[in-house]
């Protein structure tokens, strides 16, 4: 007891604060989505009901990355602060590019005149614009050539990836009566 025979009440026991749970989920965008940046409407179920929350992804995202939207997961108790979300993306196949880090691949279809006496080409980027590719003579099938900072951006830092174009030599048909000519002369040296 006390000096003055009083006795002091205990307060109710309090509960620790506890931050309240993560929330994962997993969504799906295009290459040309992961390119620009997008986001995406997540939808929680939880003791307050429905609630809808809006996922930025950065321009640049790779693929199975996970984008954290911090406090936005289930709510903490006693105090605590609320879980985050993280949602991991996906990104669909794109029927011309493939990705490979920060770098695009696509084949770029180059007629055989050029390809021996050398030109340039027109080429599609994933940006949507048309870049003039140079095709040096002499310029073998398969053969990659890359156009500096035309491929994915870089999430963080500054620049972009290249975009590697892919010959792809297409041999006139019909093929005309000259060049026939020309590879039957050449024989086994064309």
């Amino acid at each position: 007891g006390s000096p003055r025979g009083s006795r002091t009440r205990r307060s109710a026991r309090r509960q620790p604060a506890l931050r309240g749970e993560d929330v994962e989920g997993e969504t799906e965008i295009t290459l040309d989505e992961a390119f620009l940046g997008t986001s995406r409407t997540v939808e929680l179920n939880g003791p307050q009901g429905a609630r809808r929350v809006e996922i930025r992804i950065p321009a640049g995202i790779q693929d199975g990355a996970r984008v954290r939207a911090a406090g936005q997961g289930s709510p903490g108790s006693g105090g605590g602060a609320s879980g985050d979300i993280f949602v991991r993306v996906r990104i669909r196949p794109h029927p011309r590019f493939t990705r490979v880090g920060n770098d695009l691949q696509t084949k770029v279809p180059v007629p055989l005149a050029t390809a021996i006496a050398g030109g340039s080409v027109a080429v599609q980027t994933l940006r949507g614009t048309t870049v003039q590719l140079t095709i040096p003579s002499s310029t073998q099938n398969t053969a990659r050539l890359r156009l500096r900072g035309m491929g994915m951006p870089r999430v963080r830092g500054d620049g972009a990836g290249d975009l590697i174009a892919e010959v792809d030599v297409r041999v006139p048909v019909p093929v005309p009566d000259q060049l026939r000519a020309w590879a039957e002369a050449a024989g086994g040296d064309a």
